[in-house]
């Protein structure tokens, strides 16, 4: 879900619904997920980087066909 774009608010309504947890436990489980992502972005960051602009050109390609001859 957080990579998926949900803010606080949903994730700590699914932490509570689906785990049990109170509103201070899912706001933990949230800030150690946000750090597994910052780490894994830090750690392969010319990858990740070079995957992002892959995606952002298959994006624009597929927008319109102007765009695509500027690719």
């Amino acid at each position: 879900m957080l990579s998926k774009g949900a803010v606080n608010s949903e994730l700590i309504h699914h932490a509570a619904s689906e785990w049990g947890v109170d509103e201070r436990q899912a706001r933990n489980y949230l800030h150690e997920a946000r750090q597994v992502v910052i780490d894994d972005v830090n750690h392969d960051r010319h990858i990740v980087v070079a995957e992002m602009v892959h995606m952002m050109k298959a994006v624009m390609k597929e927008d319109s066909p102007t765009t695509s001859a500027m690719v």
